[in-house]
């Protein structure tokens, strides 16, 4: 994929955003710039750029290759939107990340129940709607072509897409595709409602299946310590807060937040959607930079060893982050690492350079309550 694959292609994308193999690309935030969007506060963080804005926004064509270049080394994507429809779900959405080293599918779509149905019945449903047809369309960039289209399910979207966009970048008809499926409950009530000491859901209990069987179809249910991810407190330490509640898996992760949904608060980063957001992109992130590192071949292509070396720098940072805030969701990146074996590789490429294996600043609970 020469037309991304060298950094001053992909430096010259982000300033220029002309399209790539006829495929329409964007920024991965808003344009104009909302300082209250779940997107723009993603990049913001992932980033480390307090006034990030556009590139071509500046005043220069200097300032503005100066500021693209901050966001490759921070590893900012470009973002490609292919239209997709499903009868029953509403705005589905299809979205390419495209990275230099290759790109990453996120598909979301809302289910709505009217009347509001229990968790256990939802769970249901939505494996149940999941084989229901999508239709994927990838638009040319002029504007009245289009590039293809596609039949797919529900279920099989992204790994469609996937296909198609290998065979478009790469000329390859099917690259190995890895998915990590995330559910959230992003509007409910809670009732009865939470008692101010709630106890965390017991093993066996009915949120503790509903969670598992929609973070994943595996009839194995580990052990809660293992599946469920503590919070950070916002008082210097992670703790269990059984209205916040984070079910991961190695392929899949379940939100409810009970406190969130019921509170409902306005600020749309602070909302149950926008938090979903959040999660969504930092899972796109991580799966990216993740797979970069396990496609290193020590003595293979410099290109490669070169990204997957900031790759693991970067992760570094989302491991034991600084500060440590709901903006990393608490111990979800380092979770996740864990989960797909990734620390032992990040720990060989930070070995090989001399540097000591990575060292969390702060610590879980030891044990469940």
């Amino acid at each position: 994929m020469k037309d991304v694959g060298l950094p001053g292609a992909f430096v010259s994308r982000l300033c220029d955003l002309q399209p790539v193999k006829d495929l329409i690309i964007e920024l991965p935030f808003p344009v104009p710039v909302d300082h209250r969007d779940p997107e723009w506060l993603f990049w913001k963080m992932i980033t480390e750029r307090n006034n990030l804005r556009p590139p071509a926004s500046l005043g220069s064509a200097g300032e503005a290759r100066q500021e693209a270049d901050r966001l490759f080394k921070h590893m900012m994507p470009l973002r490609h939107r292919p239209e997709v429809t499903a009868s029953s779900f509403d705005t589905p959405t299809l979205e390419a990340f495209l990275h230099p080293f290759g790109w990453v599918l996120l598909a979301t779509a809302d289910l709505v129940w009217n009347p509001a149905v229990p968790l256990r019945e939802a769970v249901q449903s939505l494996t149940e709607r999941q084989a229901d047809t999508a239709r994927i369309t990838l638009p040319s960039s002029d504007g009245h072509s289009i590039i293809t289209t596609q039949d797919a399910t529900v279920a099989t979207a992204a790994e469609a897409t996937a296909d198609v966009l290998s065979e478009r970048l790469a000329h390859d008809p099917s690259w190995l595709v890895e998915g990590h499926r995330l559910v959230t409950v992003i509007d409910g009530d809670v009732n009865p409602p939470l008692p101010p000491f709630a106890p965390m859901p017991r093993a066996g209990s009915p949120i503790h299946q509903a969670m598992h069987q929609m973070s994943s179809d595996a009839t194995y249910m580990p052990p809660l310590k293992d599946a469920f991810v503590a919070r950070w407190d916002n008082n210097g330490s992670f703790a269990w807060i059984p209205t916040d509640l984070v079910y991961m898996l190695g392929l899949g992760t379940s939100v409810v937040l009970p406190q969130a949904v019921a509170k409902r608060p306005d600020a749309r980063a602070d909302s149950t959607s926008g938090r979903h957001r959040q999660l969504a992109l930092l899972l796109t992130y991580l799966s990216a930079t993740v797979e970069l590192i396990k496609s290193r071949t020590p003595g293979g292509p410099d290109h490669f060893e070169f990204w997957a070396e900031k790759a693991a720098n970067h992760l570094t940072r989302l491991f034991s982050p600084t500060p440590v805030g709901r903006d990393y969701w608490g111990l979800e990146s380092r979770a996740y690492l864990k989960k797909t074996g990734t620390i032992a590789l990040i720990n060989a490429i930070r070995s090989s350079r001399g540097e000591s294996p990575l060292t969390p600043r702060y610590e879980p609970p030891n044990t469940y309550p």
